[in-house]
């Protein structure tokens, strides 16, 4: 303590007595001290200037700045004039309303906005704006050199990486990579991720993901999806296309303008689109290709199930078991009925008429029918009508020396709910008896 002061003679005693326990000492003269009174805890201890104490106080609201008037607020300021840095290379300046900033920022922060960056520019309220040049819209994210340049207008967009969403005026669009969503335009809801992805593509809640994908789109088209490189460029909107919405393009690349109708799927010529999925499920499809289309079959020798393209559906009765036919009288050929469920069939079927050594034979009939035991209209002759059909055959009174046999062509049968289709036969005879057997397949085309 030496050259500070001395203290009193004498050892033992109390010294300095009159001081405050857990007071700050402070001098009130060059040969006398004191102490403050206890401060209240958070308080800091204050100087009230010269010939006054120091005392604790609550802090101060802000920190004012010379020839400033603002609370709240804490600024960089050249100490010599007094005045902010402005257009420094560094510069942090913060408003009333809790706006930060840091950089040579564009424009004062807005509302409990951030603003970091060279140039960094924050228009409205609670947005973040981080990089040389990036700008920001209420609302909005901007991260990146120029990420959302010229968007300081727009509402709610999400910019990540250089020239993100640059110069487009969108709101609630997101835009992740370099040149991502740049000049979009107006479109609303937008998702783009990869380089360049949507490049001067206007489209409204659409997605776009790949380096190129749907770059230089034109015309605005909504409801589009976009995936791969290069996918949909200069597609939507030119001379040589026409802009469809709620559609889908996949491998085409720049310079290709494909033409397609509302709602479609289009995939570039000599581009495989391969699906590695269990099932794929389509809502009323129709798959048409200009010069037609091939679709490849199974590999194996197993069955299509239920309800798929392919089904096969039969029923039979043999030889032995063959069944008794009452002259001129329709009968059921075999032993259960074939129940189709709703959809388009193709049914044939084999009838074999087997006649005694002497029996006379003079009319055979064999048909497919939506009715029990009983043969279609006589139009349906030759001629397939409405699911049903007779294939007739008439003769001179014969005395067959062997088997007959009719055969039903493949029939149409389109039918919108479950039906049963049965395989009548009928024969008209003298003298003996007659016996027939045989089958019907049904299998559904689509």
């Amino acid at each position: 303590m030496d050259g500070l002061f001395s203290l009193p003679g004498g050892s033992g005693g109390a010294v300095f007595a009159g001081l405050n326990v857990n007071g700050v000492i402070y001098a009130t003269s060059a040969t006398a001290v004191a102490s403050t009174a206890v401060g209240t805890a958070t308080h800091v201890l204050t100087s009230n200037g010269a010939g006054v104490a120091p005392t604790f106080q609550a802090p101060a609201a802000g920190i004012s700045v010379p020839g400033s008037t603002t609370v709240n607020n804490f600024v960089l300021w050249n100490s010599t004039t007094g005045a902010a840095i402005k257009d420094a290379t560094v510069m942090l300046i913060a408003a009333a309303n809790r706006g930060f900033g840091i950089g040579n920022i564009g424009t004062t922060p807005a509302s409990a906005s951030i603003t970091i960056g060279g140039d960094a520019y924050n228009a409205a309220a609670d947005s973040v704006a981080v990089g040389q040049e990036s700008h920001v819209g209420l609302e909005g994210v901007s991260y990146g050199y120029r990420a959302g340049y010229g968007s300081y207008a727009s509402t709610g967009n999400a910019y990540f990486g250089g020239y993100a969403g640059y110069n487009t005026l969108g709101a609630y669009n997101v835009a992740i990579g370099h040149y991502c969503g740049a000049n979009s335009a107006n479109a609303v809801g937008r998702i783009d991720i990869g380089g360049r992805t949507t490049t001067y593509s206007m489209g409204t809640e659409s997605i776009a993901i790949g380096y190129d994908s749907r770059l230089d789109g034109g015309v605005a088209a909504a409801n589009e999806m976009s995936i791969g490189s290069l996918t949909n460029p200069w597609m939507f909107g030119t001379a040589n296309a026409l802009a469809f919405q709620r559609g889908i393009a996949l491998g085409y690349t720049l310079g290709d303008h494909p033409t397609a109708a509302v709602g479609s799927i289009v995939v570039k010529t000599g581009t495989d689109l391969t699906l590695n999925a269990d099932n794929v499920v389509l809502t009323n499809p129709k798959i048409k290709r200009t010069a037609g289309i091939q679709v490849m079959g199974t590999n194996t020798n197993d069955a299509a199930p239920a309800t798929y393209y392919g089904e096969r559906i039969t029923q039979s009765r043999v030889a032995s078991a063959a069944a008794a036919v009452t002259t001129a009288t329709a009968l059921n050929l075999t032993a259960s009925v074939i129940s189709l469920t709703a959809g388009d069939w193709d049914v044939s079927g084999t009838i074999v008429f087997l006649a005694a050594a002497t029996t006379s034979v003079t009319q055979l009939q064999a048909a497919i029918s939506k009715t029990s035991a009983t043969l279609p209209a006589a139009d349906t002759v030759g001629v397939p009508t409405a699911g049903e059909y007779i294939n007739l055959l008439d003769m001179p009174a014969t005395i067959p020396t062997g088997a007959m046999t009719l055969v039903i062509p493949p029939t149409q049968v389109s039918i919108a709910a479950t039906t049963s289709i049965y395989l009548v036969g009928k024969a008209t005879f003298t003298v003996s008896t007659l016996t027939a057997y045989g089958s019907i397949v049904a299998r559904r085309v689509r």
